[in-house]
């Protein structure tokens, strides 16, 4: 009797705790309880339901004492819904200043502080142009001849810069909005342009950024023209332009325009 009463308790869960292996098993509707009928984890069958009355910690951690240096994983085959009924959802790393948190990769998910404070457009006023020479590109009333190159922006064609990088940008998209003065085909591109160092004769270099832009116009009548999802990076100290050109008639024509770019701190 007392070796089969001694074989039995070995085989239980003691109730101050211990280790077992093997399943437990919880029929639909049942659940475990923590100190709470509002805390439970339990499942109908189909849901599995996690429930608290108040805040739910998960912390992947090292040690008992809370040191967090672990991963979260979550392979989900469906859409993954966060619903905050009014509060708040936030992104953020105890680690940075601000605690904010730093996207580093592409497929990164990131915060609308980290957004707001790298995009910003900027617009200039008057953008016109006066070209004279059809297929020759201009800047103002500044030829460039038939090709953009090296040495063409020098002291009459550098006012009419769009925008100069103090610090390295991405260049996401340009818009000109305006009018043209003739009925003919005209062409827009933005190029990125080196500068000379102090005491230079004109720019080291020049390069198209994303594609030529074409529409014909009519005389007096407003159009949009430009291109998105560029993310073409301007290096510190380079400058943008817009140049233009009319590609047939003959004689002089006339925009007028305002540009538009939307750019990022790197």
């Amino acid at each position: 009797m007392g070796s089969k009463l001694v074989k039995s308790q070995s085989s239980k869960l003691p109730l101050s705790g211990g280790t077992m292996t093997g399943e437990i098993t919880l029929g639909a509707g049942d659940a475990v309880r923590f100190g709470h009928n509002d805390e439970f984890i339990g499942g109908n069958g189909t849901d599995l339901t996690i429930s608290s009355g108040n805040d739910i910690n998960l912390m992947m951690i090292t040690d008992m004492n809370g040191t967090i240096g672990r991963h979260l994983y979550a392979n989900i085959g469906g859409n993954l819904y966060i619903d905050v009924e009014g509060g708040e959802a936030r992104l953020t790393d105890d680690s940075n200043p601000g605690n904010t948190f730093v996207p580093a990769d592409d497929a990164d998910i990131t915060t609308k502080k980290y957004v707001d404070e790298r995009r910003f457009a900027v617009t200039t006023d008057q953008l016109n142009y006066r070209m004279g020479t059809v297929n020759y590109y201009y800047v103002g009333n500044q030829s460039l001849g038939a090709a953009v190159g090296s040495g063409d922006i020098q002291r009459y064609e550098a006012p009419y810069a769009v925008y100069t990088a103090l610090n390295a940008v991405q260049v996401h998209s340009w818009t000109v909005y305006g009018s043209v003065s003739s009925s003919v085909d005209y062409e827009y591109e933005l190029w990125d342009i080196t500068n000379s160092a102090n005491g230079g004769s004109g720019n080291l270099g020049s390069a198209k950024i994303g594609s030529t832009q074409s529409f014909s116009g009519v005389a007096s009548r407003m159009y949009t023209v430009g291109e998105s999802g560029l993310d073409y990076t301007l290096a510190a100290g380079h400058q943008l332009y817009v140049v233009k050109r009319y590609t047939s008639g003959s004689g002089n024509k006339y925009t007028y325009a305002t540009v538009t770019l939307e750019l990022e701190v790197m």
